[in-house]
Order: C-alpha cells, then structure tokens, then sequence
C-alpha cells in the first residue's frame, strides 16, 4: 500500500503502522491513499488508479505551521505562553525579564518539524 505525495513525514510514520509503504508513491496511479491539502485537479484525479481514498484536508497548513497553531491556540489553559517572532519579540523579551534568569524558553522554526533547530534558551533568551 502506497500513499501520494503531499505527505508529511510524522503522518507517512504513523501509517506505515498501518501497512503503507513509507515512502510516498512517485506515480499517482500506484497510490492507494492521497493526501492533499487543496482538492486535487482533475487530471491527478484522473491518473488514480481506482479504489484510491483522495482526503482533502482543507487548511492543514494552519495546524502544521507552529506559528498559526499558537495564534489559534493562544489564550487556552492548554497552551502555553507562545510567542511568534520576530513581532512579538518585545513582549518576549519583558516574559523573559518577568520570569527571570532561572526560566528556559523553547524556540522553534515554524515550518521545520521531528525537533529540527528547535533551541532551549535561557533567561536571558542566548
């Protein structure tokens, strides 16, 4: 079983569970599951072969993308402090004061995923 491009690589893990091959499919028309964020165009759709599962996830790019996930999160008991620089980076810096030395901060790039460049900072945010 094989999946269509346009899937990440923590989704492609978590299907391969399932049976699928971890590697996308290079021909759409050996994919038994396409995943897309934008409804495919019809000649994709027509190169699929048939039984292909075609899901649509119409703004995935909102959850994937770490930034928007904390402005749609920010504010819930769940969540927390988040800050989304490099505009919010004053009220970071007064946190970071407020919070003192002792206190650690995570960075993470918004589009980079599996823990790439993600930094623990100090108090003093070095």
């Amino acid at each position: 079983r094989k999946v269509g491009r346009g899937a990440i690589s923590l989704l492609l893990r978590t299907l391969s569970t399932g049976g699928f091959c971890p590697e996308p499919a290079r021909d759409p028309g050996e994919a038994d599951l396409l995943l897309a964020n934008a409804f495919p165009p019809p000649p994709l759709l027509s190169k699929l072969r048939h039984g292909c599962t075609v899901n649509h996830l119409p703004g995935e790019h909102e959850l994937s993308c770490k930034d928007r996930m904390a402005r749609l999160l920010r504010g819930l008991a769940m969540c927390p402090q988040t800050f989304v620089l490099p505009e919010e980076r004053a009220a970071l810096e007064q946190a970071a004061l407020a919070a003192g030395p002792s206190a650690r901060w995570i960075a993470k790039p918004c589009q980079l995923g599996e823990g790439r460049h993600v930094r623990v900072l100090g108090g003093s945010l070095e």
